[in-house]
């Protein structure tokens, strides 16, 4: 659970992250900015949304799923907590395809192949890139 939080996963999180101020400062966003992401965001998925975003700026790669997972098992949500576990899982088994299609298209010389078979590869690779994004 050590990889970086998604753009991507960040606006699932924010539908179903719990006590989203609570969660904000634990995750290290000072009160001033909760209040201010309270006062600028009317819609509350929005708000969770803006204070994750905000802490994946603050923290940048220490923004992980494991830092999340563990503030959520703090304030006793475990439901939530699985949700981001499974959200992990599912980055984790997409990282580990894109290396082993990567390790498959590459040459003995590190160069790319360009068979037709290595496009499709290459296809593949670009779209869990993109899903990872």
């Amino acid at each position: 659970m050590d990889k970086k939080v998604t753009d991507k996963h960040l606006a699932e999180i924010a539908k179903f992250l719990p006590k989203w101020k609570v969660v904000a400062k634990l995750l290290g966003l000072e009160g001033e900015m909760v209040r201010d992401i309270e006062d600028r965001y009317r819609d509350g998925e929005d708000q969770r949304l803006e204070a994750l975003m905000k802490w994946v700026g603050k923290d940048g790669p220490q923004a992980t799923y494991g830092k999340i997972y563990d503030v959520l098992r703090d304030i006793e949500e475990g439901e939530a907590a699985e949700k981001v576990e499974e959200l992990t899982e599912k980055v984790e088994e997409l990282t580990e395809k894109v290396e082993e299609l990567t390790r498959g298209s590459i040459g003995l010389h590190g160069k790319w192949n360009t068979g037709p078979a290595q496009l499709s590869t290459l296809h593949i690779i670009s779209s869990v890139l993109a899903f990872l994004s």
